[in-house]
């Protein structure tokens, strides 16, 4: 790979560090993400130009570094690689950074929440049918999560319409462990959707942090509309990291004991969304009473 960058970007690179499958180096002080993807050229072009009006609009976004022969990409097997130069060395996401990508809108792959929830779902499920005595714990708690996400799903369908016509931005589409600025401002990460999406998982991401910040919450509650705050509290009724770390339990056969982080904090869960529902105080909210009891 390192004669691949100096033969294609003209960048003499000395030694390649990788972390939780992220592939970087420095040149200087600059850090430079090494990226393969099979997204096609044409796409990769508009994610460079993307990023380049966010960070020339002040975001920290990460920007494409052209190869020798000025293009964006390089071709190498049936993939591309390109570079990105890292323009945040903030670790953690603030809100005011997720409300800043919030103001832009683009020509980019639309989550389908639904759709995603409910094959989210299904496909665990699945999965956990196959086994038999392994992963207890899990089999014991999925049913609550599931409940959850059934909750999530059913409150979504009853305001579809009403929220496929919600404002969308560029969100990002993560999961938990990816949950940083080094995955955030990376263009690939980039979805559209109502900005909702964003801010429900910057919150859960929070809380399993064991922060709470209800004076965002509440300029969050109080900044949206009413089909704004049912589609908030629908992904906060989503266990999108449960789902994500039982996922990957089952795939690495992993401790199944990491899951006790979600289980332990069951009730405290419960008093924030009773907390959201009553800010909320919308009439199909207000109907899913367990919360409460």
């Amino acid at each position: 790979m390192k004669d691949f960058i100096n033969k294609n970007y003209d960048l003499c690179v000395s030694k390649i560090y990788s972390t939780h499958n992220d592939y970087f180096f420095f040149i200087g002080n600059e850090k430079i993400k090494i990226i393969k993807t099979k997204k096609d050229e044409k796409y990769l072009q508009h994610l460079a130009n993307v990023s380049n009006k966010l960070y020339n609009d002040g975001l920290s976004v990460d920007t494409f570094i052209l190869n020798v022969k000025n293009k964006f990409c390089t071709a190498l097997d049936d993939s591309f690689i390109f570079l990105l130069k890292v323009n945040n060395f903030e670790q953690e996401v603030s809100l005011n950074s997720l409300l800043k990508y919030s103001k832009y809108t683009a020509n980019l792959d639309s989550i389908k929440v639904i759709e995603l929830f409910e094959s989210d779902v299904d496909t665990l499920e699945k999965e956990l049918m196959e086994y038999n005595k392994e992963y207890n714990k899990i089999k014991e708690s999925i049913n609550y999560f599931i409940g959850l996400a059934e909750n999530s799903i059913q409150l979504l369908k009853s305001y579809e319409d009403s929220i496929n016509k919600l404002n969308k931005c560029i969100c990002h589409k993560l999961n938990y462990y990816l949950f940083n600025n080094n995955s955030i401002d990376n263009p690939l990460n980039f979805v559209l959707a109502n900005r909702m999406y964003d801010l429900s998982n910057y919150i859960k991401y929070n809380f399993l942090k064991g922060i709470i910040a209800y004076d965002e919450i509440d300029f969050i509650i109080e900044s949206s509309n009413q089909i704004e705050r049912v589609y908030l509290f629908a992904n906060m009724l989503f266990p999108s990291s449960y789902f994500d770390l039982v996922k990957n339990i089952l795939l690495n056969n992993d401790n199944e004991d990491k899951i006790d982080i979600y289980i332990n904090k069951i009730e405290n869960y419960k008093r924030l969304l009773l907390y959201m529902q009553n800010s909320i105080n919308n009439e199909s909210i207000n109907k899913i009473k367990w919360i409460s009891e």
